[in-house]
């Protein structure tokens, strides 16, 4: 196994994000980095079952019961590489356009608030919250066993199970 320190998104698992969601204010990105190890193969498996699950996560927008909804998306600059989370999602051909929701910590092409198209295999991961659970969010699901007892504890429970 290929364990590496990598940084990682994960503006919606913030505190901020369990009671709704809206743009981060003053974000700071320290706050919405994981600064970890995980296994680089099980990342990669997250994100490829997100992404062939795609069709849960769009048929949950019509459904008044599922709320909150946003796509991980990945934002190149260069050789840095960043996965954000886009609110605020209009369906388009082949993905969504969405607002991103945190300020950048590695790339310095996009900040808060900016309007994002996440297309294909630019989309890492996706998430929506119905019946006071959430589904998707494959990738913190990697995250989790690495993670503080507290934030296991926050985050763990609120999953709800895969398909």
């Amino acid at each position: 196994m290929n364990i590496k320190n990598y940084l990682i998104a994960l503006a919606l698992t913030s505190p901020f994000f369990t009671h709704s969601l809206s743009l981060a204010e003053e974000s700071d990105p320290a706050d919405t980095l994981f600064d970890g190890e995980y296994n680089d193969a099980k990342m990669d498996q997250a994100m490829k079952e997100a992404r062939e699950n795609l069709a849960k996560f769009k048929a949950s927008l019509s459904r008044k019961s599922a709320t909150n909804h946003a796509v991980k998306v990945a934002i190149k600059d260069g050789e840095n590489v960043e996965h954000f989370w886009l609110i605020d999602l209009r369906p388009i051909e082949g993905g969504f356009i969405g607002t991103l929701n945190n300020d950048p910590g590695l790339v310095s092409n996009v900040k808060i608030g900016d309007e994002v198209k996440a297309i294909g295999e630019d989309i890492s991961d996706w998430l929506y919250f119905e019946n006071r659970k959430m589904h998707g969010n494959y990738t913190l699901r990697v995250l989790l066993p690495n993670m503080s007892p507290e934030e296991q504890a926050q985050y763990g429970p609120m999953l709800a199970p895969l398909p």
